[in-house]
């Protein structure tokens, strides 16, 4: 890591996007003032104990396609991380399979006339959708693979992750593995034997990691406030120029010298509200447009004979509330029920943000328990079950949501100073390594002007 030195950048939230615009701004010669409410640092990535084991806030990775992030991996951790092949599956049709499924696991599994269908619908789609300008993401998902597996497992999943229709997400919501696929490739999954992807993950759960990179940090002189919540930014129609915050002590305030910049990872609909003076009323009025999926998780105890042997299941029937399971005791050593006398599963809901609090913890745990008992998973019961809320944990990203947030970023753009940074804070669908890597080569581009 670099030298402490002037200018000031002052960065909001210790989450991915903000430790790593603090690690980027600091290398580069800044003094680092970093605002966090909480008091840890990880935002969605933190690690929690929970019934006696380690977890973390679902299942965050960080793969091996992006160097820098594993270098500062590396180096924040040492020997305490751990490498493995990263085994996901999805229970579609009552049997599990790759994610997206491979034409030889639908062949032995569904048969050959369901895969003839497939594959005719996947062939006929490429050929009818060929030269149509794709919209959004139902349009796209039909092009790469066909009305049938498209219409019956791609689509009802990603409906439950968003909550609204396919045909209404944008075409181009993440560059991830449904959209990079085409005919072929798929085809050729059929000769390969795994798709798992390798990762590295701490020890201790990735919690761990972002506790050890923030106090690196704070070694080598970055500032970081926890329990320092942003309430309010002033500002004079071209630059940031205060910055108002509530901690232990009340409220306060820092003028912000000319040449000091921002870096802001809070949701894009909170950051322009906390403006003053506030924007102009037509940009107010797209915030409704802007909004935020949740997350229920239910963390739970299971017998390991019958939990999950994966390490993520993600479960696309209509029939079950869950929409993910993690075994947390089949990641690392040091996460999970550490005896293994017992398996520690976080299973996930995904809600609109107003109905994430309407039913109470013991409602939750039964219907997640139903749902594990269905599936065969034994175990668990009640008394060894804990529910965390977890709001605003993935942006909507639909068409309408996409024209409201390119309006909203020209007008914050127009702030000489301010950088807008992260899931939230940038409203962009990408998981937790191409985030930091993400917000490391936007930081750097941004201080060097």
């Amino acid at each position: 890591m670099g030298s402490k030195s002037d200018p000031m950048v002052y960065v909001f939230g210790a989450g991915p996007a903000g430790l790593a615009a603090a690690h980027a701004a600091f290398n580069l010669g800044s003094s680092v003032q970093v605002f966090e409410a909480s008091a840890v640092p990880g935002g969605l990535s933190r690690s929690i104990e929970v019934l006696g084991g380690v977890a973390d806030i679902g299942p965050h990775v960080i793969g091996s396609d992006y160097a820098r992030v594993n270098e500062i991996l590396s180096e924040v951790m040492g020997r305490r991380q751990e490498s493995f092949q990263l085994n996901t599956t999805m229970l579609w049709k009552g049997h599990d399979f790759s994610y997206p499924p491979k034409p030889h696991e639908i062949l032995t599994k569904l048969g050959i006339f369901k895969t003839l269908q497939i594959g005719v619908s996947m062939a006929v789609s490429r050929l009818k959708l060929r030269s149509i300008s794709i919209e959004n993401h139902q349009e796209q998902s039909r092009k790469q693979y066909g009305m049938v597996l498209s219409s019956e497992c791609i689509e009802p999943y990603l409906e439950r992750l968003w909550g609204v229709p396919s045909s209404e997400i944008c075409a181009d919501w993440k560059p991830g593995r449904f959209i990079r696929s085409s005919i072929m490739n798929w085809v050729r999954t059929a000769l390969k034997s795994s798709g798992d992807v390798h990762v590295s993950h701490p020890t201790h759960g990735m919690g761990d990691f972002y506790i050890q990179f923030a106090s690196k940090l704070e070694e080598v002189g970055c500032e970081i406030w926890y329990e320092s919540k942003v309430q309010r930014l002033s500002h004079d129609h071209e630059r940031v120029t205060a910055i108002e915050f509530v901690d232990d002590d009340g409220t306060e305030q820092v003028v912000i010298d000319p040449s000091a910049q921002v870096v802001s990872t809070l949701p894009l609909n909170l950051l322009m509200r906390l403006l003053d003076p506030e924007p102009p009323a037509e940009l107010s009025c797209l915030l409704s447009k802007i909004k935020f999926r949740s997350t229920i998780l239910g963390f739970v105890i299971a017998d390991p004979d019958s939990a999950p042997k994966q390490h993520i299941r993600y479960i696309n029937d209509p029939q079950f509330k869950i929409s993910r399971i993690t075994n947390f005791n089949r990641w690392t050593s040091g996460m999970g029920i550490l005896d293994n006398s017992k398996h520690l599963l976080c299973c996930e809901m995904w809600v609109d943000p107003e109905s994430c609090w309407e039913m109470d913890d013991d409602e939750l745990v039964g219907i997640m328990i139903r749902d594990l008992d269905a599936m065969g998973i034994s175990g668990a019961c009640d008394s060894l079950s804990k529910i965390l809320r977890v709001p605003n944990t993935h942006p909507i990203i639909t068409n309408e949501a996409r024209a409201a947030v390119n309006q909203v970023h020209e007008y914050l753009n127009s702030f000489s100073n301010l950088l807008l940074s992260g899931r939230a804070g940038a409203f962009e669908y990408a998981d937790q390594d191409r985030v930091l890597d993400l917000s490391i080569q936007r930081t750097i581009e941004f201080l060097k002007g």
